[in-house]
């Protein structure tokens, strides 16, 4: 054993990029363009027990759920992990967010704060890409990690709190779907809504029911089960420590920005807003300007284009055996198929930790928690 702390290495390395390292382990859904669609199908693995065997060695902790629960501020061209969601713990930078929303009761005014301020929480779960005839080559056999959106997570959370699967004609996914001999398969659909990628059509693929997440119903692949346990990834490791006093200097010198100074931006893109409030404009002023200026006629809505057929059928073999890759089973597997605490946001984009877009939703909970409050 090498007497160099490797892990205290990598956040040093992760630190030094701002954030901005992309780990080989993790699945980025691509981005698409109008009118594109991709699919993907994945089984979400059971959480990592303390001591576990894990690709990265031994897990350094239990995982409660089978997610971890990660959100970061984007300021300064630099990401900085949030300690409120992260480990609920205060945030100097979400106070001061939560602050500025409390000085102003216009909507707009309120949105564009929380998505500077507040960061977006996601769920890092590992998955596992079975062979199937959507999956592309790239990922196919492979345990990964995914950072899902509260998109994706709803679906996760419905499936946990539903009773039972209800009408028998359109069975719906309930209880525990990660159970590695009888998980449900996942499918995720990527589409774009506005600029920014949409998940709202992924589901589970129900109509077969549970299944092991190597070999066949009547038949789990044990070992090759195991194989695919023990390739799972220590999500805590993926993010860096948070650093309060950091954030607190942070939240300090934004407290004092000054919004007209362009020396100063707090990092901030340019089509980003100020965090302060503009002026108010004289009344005359303004009304001089709403009568010279005539309101622009809104623009015709296109319309949407007819949805594709979709295919739900399934086909997929375990890939690999106890020494690698493997020659498929003599008989082929084919079937057929077809949760809540303050809610969190930023506007970065994927290059900046971001992902998909946020969802208005989200912000919306969000306010209607901080008013209530």
């Amino acid at each position: 054993m090498s007497k160099h702390d490797l892990n205290k290495v990598r956040n040093k390395l992760k630190e030094k990029q701002g954030g901005k390292y992309k780990d080989p382990a993790e699945f980025r859904p691509p981005q698409v363009k109008d009118g594109e669609t991709a699919r993907y199908r994945f089984f979400i693995l059971p959480p990592l027990e303390e001591g576990d065997t894990c690709v990265d060695g031994k897990a350094s902790r239990s995982m409660e759920l089978f997610f971890v629960q990660n959100g970061s501020h984007f300021l300064n061209n630099r990401m900085y992990q949030c300690p409120r969601v992260h480990d609920e713990e205060e945030c100097p930078v979400c106070q001061l967010g939560f602050d500025l929303i409390g000085e102003t009761q216009d909507k707009k005014r309120r949105s564009e704060i929380a998505r500077q301020f507040l960061p977006r929480t996601q769920y890092a779960v590992n998955i596992y890409f079975p062979k199937d005839d959507v999956n592309p080559s790239d990922v196919a056999g492979k345990v990964l990690w995914l950072n899902a959106s509260k998109q994706i997570y709803d679906k996760l959370e419905e499936c946990i709190m539903r009773e039972d699967a209800g009408d028998p004609a359109d069975p719906q996914p309930y209880g525990i779907f990660y159970d590695e001999e009888a998980a449900y398969l996942f499918q995720l659909e990527v589409n774009k809504k506005g600029e920014w990628n949409n998940y709202s059509n992924s589901k589970f693929l129900t109509s077969v029911g549970k299944r092991p997440i190597a070999g066949k119903s009547d038949n789990p692949n044990k070992e090759r089960i195991q194989q695919i346990l023990d390739a799972r990834h220590d999500l805590f490791t993926k993010f860096a420590p948070r650093d309060r006093d950091k954030l607190e200097e942070l939240a300090n010198d934004l407290r004092s920005h000054d919004p007209h100074d362009d020396e100063d931006d707090a990092g901030f893109d340019e089509d980003e807003d100020d965090f302060a409030p503009e002026p108010a404009k004289p009344k005359a002023q303004s009304e001089a300007k709403s009568k010279s200026k005539p309101k622009p006629k809104p623009k015709a809505e296109p319309e949407p284009e007819p949805k594709s057929a979709e295919t739900e059928e399934v086909l997929f073999e375990d890939d690999e055996g106890p020494e690698g890759p493997a020659k498929p089973e003599s008989e082929e597997s084919n079937y057929k198929g077809k949760g809540k605490d303050k809610k969190q946001f930023t506007a970065s984009k994927d290059d900046k930790g971001g992902g998909s877009d946020i969802e208005d939703d989200e912000l919306q909970g969000l306010l209607d928690e901080i008013e209530s409050d």
